[in-house]
């Protein structure tokens, strides 16, 4: 992980960071972190085989799943709300940017 910028890596070996501007150094991870991985329109459970789960271990799965979807529900009642509360305005805001120009020697 990046010292500096955090950039997570997956060199053998601690080399300077390679985004743009940072100065730190790319060190080495001690522990292997978790990564997401999306399969967009594949369902959560489609290819799980619960044959050899424990009455208990599916209970525990059904809990998990009807919390997901109350989540879920709150979450789009959330929106709806927040929807129904607020419009959209333009602002003109001025943005610190840096940028490189050509100068005279």
């Amino acid at each position: 992980m990046c010292t500096a910028c955090g950039r997570c890596t997956w060199y053998d070996t601690e080399q300077p960071c390679h985004v743009d501007g940072c100065t730190g150094t790319l060190e080495l991870l001690g522990e292997e972190h978790s990564t997401v991985f999306c399969y967009p329109g594949k369902g959560t459970d489609e290819d799980a085989d619960f044959a050899e789960c424990s009455t208990e271990e599916l209970q525990d799965r059904v809990k998990l799943v009807r919390d997901f979807d109350r989540l879920c529900e709150a979450c789009v009642k959330s929106f709806i709300r927040f929807v129904k509360t607020h419009a959209v305005e333009e602002q003109e805001i001025l943005v610190p940017q840096t940028v490189r120009i050509a100068v005279d020697k």
